[in-house]
């Protein structure tokens, strides 16, 4: 019997249920399998209990546009279990404070401003995903 491989993992960690409901539609449309989470706090409580192997994060969260996203990111990064896994932010922030801080991740980040093409969306998942679903 042989063995199937596991299928990629993808956790969307957004505010607004109409994105995270668009995303995932466009996920499973890419044979990904995708766990929404409507705030940082529930996005550690998946990166700790499941096998995540990308995070598309909103950087700015609600109305206050709160840097909450970011603040995960940056947590991300120093956490040893969590540290490799590709990010793809996903915002609203054009220019300013939040967009430096989201440039300020190199390596393993990729940044699409919101509202985005779903194509374009597929294509950089895949490209931070090393090409493989």
């Amino acid at each position: 019997m042989t063995r199937q491989p596991e299928r990629k993992l993808v956790l969307l960690v957004d505010d607004d249920p109409a994105w995270r409901a668009l995303m995932r539609d466009e996920l499973a449309d890419a044979g990904l399998d995708a766990i929404p989470a409507r705030s940082p706090e529930e996005a550690r409580r998946c990166l700790a209990e499941k096998r995540i192997s990308l995070v598309v994060l909103d950087a700015l969260f609600g109305e206050s546009l709160e840097p909450l996203g970011l603040d995960l990111a940056r947590e991300m990064r120093q956490n040893k279990a969590w540290k490799d896994i590709p990010i793809v932010f996903c915002s609203v922030a054009v220019n300013g404070p939040a967009r430096e801080s989201m440039e300020e991740f190199t390596g393993n980040e990729f940044i699409m401003l919101k509202p985005f093409n779903f194509t374009e969306f597929s294509r950089i998942v895949q490209a931070a995903l090393g090409g493989k679903t």
